[in-house]
Formats: C-alpha cells, structure tokens, sequence
C-alpha cells in the first residue's frame, strides 16, 4: 500500500528535478548569450529545495533574462527601411494630393 504511493512520490520527485534543470539551463544558456560564455559548470539542482516557489522564482529569472535578452539586440539594418516604407504607404495619398494642387 505504501510502496505505490512511495514510487509515485518518487516519481514527482524527478520531475519537478527535471524543470528545475531545464529552466537552470534556460538560464545560463541566455545568460551565456548576454554576457559571454563563462567556464562551463555542470548544473547540480539543489535537491532540498524543490519546492514551486523556488520553482517560480527561477522561472521570473529566466523571464527577466529573456526581456534583457531582446532588449540587447541590435535593430536589424532593414528595418528602418521597412519603417520608411510602413510609413510612406500610409502618407503616399496625402504627400501626392499636396503636390498635385500645390500652385504656390
């Protein structure tokens, strides 16, 4: 009677250990991209606190990584072209009626 419900304990056990070290990798993997590779350190997931809140706390971190992330991205050369033409599409009718009845 015990045993299953051992074996099912056992078994969340080893996956909340997973997401642990997947949002850990998450971390590092981005924090590699931003800053730089560091020296690799194998992940050792602290297994006496594998609780949600700690859960959550990381998965915040990464979060705040991931804006950091994109925030720290250069502009791509093509965009403000893109922008130009977004905006010239939008006042190409205005820009051409001002020049054609223009009789100053």
């Amino acid at each position: 009677m015990i045993l299953p419900e051992l074996e099912e304990m056992q078994k969340r056990k080893f996956e909340r250990r997973n997401q642990f070290k997947e949002v850990q990798e998450q971390i590092q993997s981005i924090s590699n991209e931003i800053s730089g590779p560091r020296e690799d350190v194998p992940f050792v997931v602290n297994e006496t606190d594998l609780s949600l809140r700690k859960l959550e706390e990381l998965h915040r971190q990464l979060h705040t990584l991931q804006k950091e992330k994109v925030n720290s991205l250069p502009l791509p050369l093509s965009l403000p072209f893109s922008l130009c033409a977004c905006v010239l599409s939008f006042y190409e009718p205005k820009i051409s009626y001002l020049l054609l009845f223009n009789t100053e």
